[in-house]
């Protein structure tokens, strides 16, 4: 089951092709699925008669609590990104703005009509009408150590944006990468393993829901509000 997986109604039969429909006791957002699973398992307990043959309550909640877990770490995680992608892109910004100095060290050495034909050493490529660093960042991370050795090799290396100006910003540009890359592997890793979880406790509140229709088939609607199916909230 994925991230935009539909939920089937409790008592469908889907086929190959069809649209599944939604089932309103059950909501689709991990938030909302963790509250109504949290809730509803543990007002269960109300009712020993009512049991599974599949699941205990105990088990259940584990799986509830790791469900939380999981959710929870990947958050932390997602916080995590956001920094490595705000950094990446003041980055972005200095690189952007400085290589027009060096683009103007090139032209002074070799004169402006000569300039461009050096550019690719410097890892200076033509985007757009503009001549700059690759906008793709793993290109640029490879751009930059062309532009940090080309700046030695045309002895530009002490100039102000010379190797002692881009040397440390190849390198944390590169190790920024390194921790965008784990940590879209961490998060993937975390989706995997939620997903398990929620297959199981989707499964868990339908049958939830089937249990009380088929013990209280005259008034189970308001009894599966009463422990937790709060569909009108989500």
């Amino acid at each position: 089951m994925t991230e935009d997986s539909y939920y089937p109604e409790a008592g469908s039969n889907e086929t190959a092709g069809t649209v599944p429909q939604t089932t309103p006791y059950i909501p689709t957002t991990d938030e909302d699925l963790y509250t109504v699973a949290f809730t509803v398992n543990e007002r269960w307990k109300a009712y020993p008669g009512l049991t599974l043959a599949w699941i205990t309550q105990p088990e259940i909640e584990t799986i509830i609590n790791s469900f939380r877990t999981t959710l929870d770490q990947r958050y932390t995680i997602g916080d995590t990104k956001s920094q490595i992608v705000n950094q990446l892109c003041t980055f972005d910004k200095t690189i952007d703005d400085s290589i027009e100095y060096v683009k103007g060290y090139i032209a002074d050495k070799y004169s402006k009509k000569d300039a461009g034909s050096y550019y690719k050493q410097f890892g200076i490529v033509k985007v757009s009408n503009w001549y700059k660093l690759p906008n793709d960042r793993d290109s640029r991370r490879t751009a930059l150590n062309k532009l940090v050795n080309a700046l030695t090799a045309h002895g530009m290396s002490a100039e102000k944006y010379g190797t002692a100006f881009w040397t440390p910003i190849m390198t944390q540009y590169g190790t920024l990468l390194t921790q965008s890359i784990n940590v879209d592997s961490q998060v993937s890793n975390l989706v995997s393993i939620k997903n398990s979880y929620k297959e199981q406790i989707v499964k868990f509140l339908m049958a939830v829901v089937h249990l009380f229709k088929a013990n209280f088939p005259e008034d189970y609607d308001a009894k599966l509000r009463a422990i937790g199916f709060q569909k009108e909230k989500y």
